[in-house]
């Protein structure tokens, strides 16, 4: 049993886990001079592919889970032999139906089921038993927790309060004498400086926590779009694929029928034997 972030393809998987495990630690390490290198090779000519930063790495490859089966499923039969497994699991690409899917006679398993609540807060796992059992796990969501403009409110609400008391605490003790008045109106106007400390951190808060949710869903529309587009383009691929095969056999149709007719021409010039 493989696990991969985005799929071990062929190419990848005839290096051996070993080797693919150096490779990476080797890219994480030394990333930028490497970079750098695939830079000047690739203005020169070459054609390479990092394993962390290239499209059809372990790490950003999507052979598996947006190709359909027909181009998918042999390419990972081809890979499971390389790599001696008998199933993958991948993640990376979010699921349309935000569930664990099966594909290939259940030989991969796409398990990105868009846990974050920013994309479908559809939490699910996959266990695998010692017996080698493999079952989906389905975590409830917990509640989403109150928007930002709700935390700001309650918090001013709750500074309110406190001005309120303290200014009933203060005005109660300024009539009880002059002896533990003063003293006592401090501590008030101390009591709502803090309130007021307090609604002003909460405002804080609530404004660096919308702008992580509109950062979030920001990179969520990206990466639907960038789903779409490739969904697209694979599909543009596949009609011209099917345009090419009909292609194909209209010519070998021609073919057939003009050997046939040339056969015919020369059954009719045979003359007889005398």
């Amino acid at each position: 049993m493989i696990f991969s972030h985005a799929g071990v393809s062929p190419s990848f998987a005839a290096l051996g886990l070993q080797q693919l495990q150096q490779q990476l630690q080797e890219e994480l390490r030394d990333g930028c001079r490497i970079y750098h290198q695939k830079q000047r090779l690739e203005a020169n000519g070459w054609r390479l592919s990092l394993f962390v930063g290239g499209a059809d790495g372990p790490l950003w490859s999507r052979l598996y889970t947006l190709s359909t089966e027909a181009v998918a499923c042999p390419a990972l039969q081809q890979a499971l032999q390389q790599l001696h497994a008998d199933i993958m699991i991948v993640g990376h690409t979010v699921q349309e139906s935000f569930r664990i899917e099966t594909h290939c006679t259940g030989k991969l398993l796409a398990i990105d089921t868009g846990i974050s609540r920013y994309v479908a807060n559809s939490p699910h796992a996959v266990e695998v038993t010692p017996q080698g059992e493999v079952y989906e796990v389905s975590v409830h969501p917990t509640a989403a927790p109150a928007a930002p403009a709700a935390a700001a409110a309650a918090a001013a609400a709750d500074a309110d309060a406190a001005d309120d008391d303290g200014a009933d605490g203060a005005e109660a003790e300024k009539e009880g004498g002059e002896e533990t008045g003063d003293g006592d109106a401090v501590r008030g106007v101390q009591e709502i400086d803090a309130a007021a400390a307090a609604a002003e951190t909460a405002a804080e808060t609530a404004a660096e926590t919308a702008a992580a949710a509109a950062a979030a869903a920001a990179a969520a529309d990206e990466e639907a779009i960038t789903i779409s587009r490739r969904r697209q383009q694979q599909q543009q691929k596949q009609q011209q694929q099917q345009q090419q095969q009909q292609q194909q056999q209209q010519q070998q149709q021609q073919q057939q029928q003009q050997q046939q007719q040339q056969q015919q021409q020369q059954h009719k010039s045979e003359k007889p034997l005398p």
